[in-house]
């Protein structure tokens, strides 16, 4: 029940944090719209705090700076590929979902969970290889990678 409470908490606070940017003040509402910088420092911080507060593990500072860090550039990667790719990528992202959710129930009835570990992990290696050649194929034909990178388009 903890956990769905928290669930229901994060996605409640996500929604209602689209209302309060009247509430900063009109100079970092302002920082916000037109750095690009600042909003993937914010989104950044929220993915930190975000596995901080979905994670039951107890891990080391440095090894959660380096989880943050990993889902960071693939949130960035993600954010530059192909719609369609994006889209079957989503579709990948709730397959491992499902299946670790029916990791975590046969691990409750003490079974057996070897064939579905596999198939998580497999399915996240073909997230990951995916999005990076997506990424890949994006930039191609780009002249400024760097820039193409790290602006709004």
């Amino acid at each position: 029940m903890k956990d769905k409470i928290s669930g229901i908490f994060l996605l409640f606070s996500l929604v209602l944090s689209n209302y309060i940017d009247s509430t900063l003040g009109k100079r970092v509402n302002k920082i916000i719209q037109n750095n690009y910088a600042a909003k993937l420092a914010i989104v950044y911080i929220l993915i930190y705090f975000t596995i901080n507060f979905t994670s039951s593990d107890n891990n080391h500072i440095i090894e959660h700076f380096q989880n943050t860090t990993m889902i960071f550039i693939l949130y960035i990667l993600f954010t530059k590929i192909n719609l369609y790719i994006s889209l079957f990528l989503f579709g990948l992202f709730i397959l491992n979902f499902i299946i670790n959710k029916h990791i975590e129930y046969l691990e409750k009835l003490k079974k057996n969970t070897q064939d579905y570990e596999i198939y998580s992990n497999n399915n996240t290696k073909i997230i990951i290889i995916i999005t990076i050649l997506a990424f890949i194929y994006e930039i191609y034909d780009k002249d400024n990678i760097v820039k193409y990178i790290f602006t709004e388009n």
